[in-house]
């Protein structure tokens, strides 16, 4: 499940898959939205199936006008697409059939990600292949009716990516302050995480050297954010050596440092479940 706050309408919404897997059952998605009161009271409001599609991930866009606007990471039989606009209106129900769709990839996913930069002209995906498990980015910028993409760069070449199981796998965000992306990714049972710089047209995705952020196994349950306190600094959050731990990691150029991991809690995730990071704001 993935949850995004739509700040025009005061609606949280939450993307769900169903009859689904990560390897090969696309199954149908759902959007459920929910009202937000002045005390904290949430009610929900609609439930729409989006058919024939796997959502990996949704990214708010816009308010437009009297509506809010969003964009969906899909795999549906066909490779990994861009859709969107999708329009959220203030009572609550979502068109999913405006906008259009731009495909990343031809080859379905297990999982996937995508981040804006910071006045929404670009952006750059990581997912992670449903048949080889190798993970791959790609930078892409939007014109507000089309967009552009450069070529797919895998993220730790020639090997397979780990933990893909129960909706983890990768990870990225943007660093609004520098405009530079960092994913996490599990290898070699470690948390890892590196740069991905875009460049300044936004299509070259040039990774950085990766870091290891713990070296314990993360069973695919990570999570980074921008740090909107600190500048060029990201916050990691997963599973690591002593149960569940949070981190900041630092950019400089293309190269990451790791400031240390805290523990966060002295439990582990169960199997089930996966882990829930938000530093996001839009504006």
């Amino acid at each position: 499940a993935d949850l995004i706050y739509c700040e025009g309408m005061n609606l949280f919404m939450i993307t769900t898959n169903a009859n689904s897997n990560q390897n090969g059952t696309i199954g149908n998605s759902q959007f459920l939205t929910f009202s937000n009161s002045s005390v904290g009271t949430t009610t929900r409001k609609y439930v729409v199936t989006y058919s024939g599609n796997r959502v990996l991930d949704t990214e708010y866009w816009r308010q437009n006008a009297t509506v809010d606007e969003f964009f969906c990471l899909v795999t549906n039989g066909s490779g990994v697409h861009v859709k969107g606009p999708f329009t959220l209106y203030s009572n609550g129900n979502v068109q999913t059939t405006t906008g259009g769709s731009s495909t990343v990839d031809t080859n379905d996913a297990n999982n996937g990600r995508f981040a804006w930069n910071s006045d929404h002209t670009k952006l750059c995906v990581a997912w992670v292949d449903a048949s080889s498990g190798k993970g791959y980015v790609k930078g892409g910028t939007w014109n507000g009716t089309a967009f552009s993409w450069g070529s797919a760069t895998q993220i730790n070449w020639p090997n397979a990516l780990q933990g893909n199981d129960w909706g983890g796998g990768v990870d990225i965000t943007c660093e609004r302050s520098s405009g530079k992306y960092v994913i996490c990714y599990q290898y070699n049972n470690q948390s890892k995480a590196r740069v991905v710089d875009t460049g300044t047209n936004g299509l070259n995705a040039t990774l950085g050297t990766e870091i290891t952020v713990d070296t314990g196994n993360p069973d695919g349950k990570q999570r980074i954010v921008d740090n909107f306190d600190a500048a060029d600094t990201v916050t990691w959050a997963g599973r690591y050596t002593h149960n569940l731990g949070c981190a900041n990691l630092v950019i400089s150029g293309t190269s990451l440092t790791n400031n240390g991991v805290a523990q966060a809690y002295n439990y582990q995730p169960g199997d089930y479940c996966n882990i829930g990071l938000n530093a996001e704001q839009h504006k």
